[in-house]
């Protein structure tokens, strides 16, 4: 009940932050990408993971303002990093409460007009597993994203129970592997493949999460991944040590 109190304004407070996990091209090496990441710097309690308060947040009603939080950091080190001559893709975790909320469009499109931020740059990604109550709504919000010139990217991708239906009734523009399927040799394997085969089809860009070991690293080449991500290459890490691997990248 304590975590519920604290949270509900953390964002105002100034304890929420973004970290950011590199993401790069798997034949080049080169930094091509971010995904921001939340987290919670307690007063008391210190670091909380994502994992503990996004369920809380998204029961309680706050995630729209820890959305529109990560929303307003990742176009404004977007920018940043623009003008270092570096154009870095950011992709930035939405849940279906956040789509559905009206003010979500504006939001957006106000963030990449005031940080001069091309809309192909900003990626929203929606997990697989999510159950979607509203549906049409959601796939309706999708597609304005899209008009927009947004990416869109199904994260978690194997960890849902309608994988092959999500592909071709959300507006995807690239597919996220879940780290299980890569870190776990064989798993679902033709089932994968097919999958991976599927979003090519649907000319979807396909990344890879959670690579941990060169042998995963070369799983994800093999499926056919042209991104790929974890602590192979780097933890996620802040805005400013982004910026260093991108002058040195």
């Amino acid at each position: 009940m304590n975590l519920i109190a604290d949270l509900e304004n953390a964002a105002e407070r100034g304890e929420l932050m973004a970290l950011y996990q590199p993401q790069f091209e798997i034949e080049t090496g080169r930094l091509v990408g971010v995904e921001a990441l939340a987290r919670w710097n307690h007063p008391d309690l210190g670091l909380i993971p994502p994992d503990v308060f996004v369920p809380i947040a998204e029961r309680h009603g706050f995630i729209a303002s820890i959305g529109d939080f990560m929303i307003d950091a990742g176009c404004r080190c977007a920018s940043v990093w623009n003008a270092l001559g570096r154009h870095v893709d950011v992709a930035v975790n939405v849940s279906a409460a956040q789509l559905l909320n009206l003010d979500f469009l504006d939001r957006v499109a106000d963030n990449l007009a005031s940080n001069a931020m091309p809309a192909n740059q900003l990626i929203v990604e929606i997990t697989e597993s999510l159950p979607v109550v509203d549906v049409p709504g959601v796939t309706a919000r999708l597609v304005h994203l899209r008009q927009l010139g947004l990416g869109i990217s199904i994260d978690d991708f194997g960890t849902g129970y309608s994988s092959f239906a999500r592909l071709t009734e959300v507006p995807a523009t690239e597919m996220k592997l879940d780290r299980t399927v890569i870190q776990e040799r064989g798993i679902c394997a033709p089932y994968v493949s097919d999958a991976v085969e599927k979003a090519r089809e649907l000319g979807m860009r396909v990344v890879a999460e959670g690579v941990e070991t060169a042998e995963q690293l070369a799983r994800a080449r093999n499926l056919g991944c042209e991104r790929a991500q974890g602590f192979l290459f780097s933890p996620p890490v802040t805005e400013s040590e982004i910026g260093r691997l991108l002058s040195i990248g």
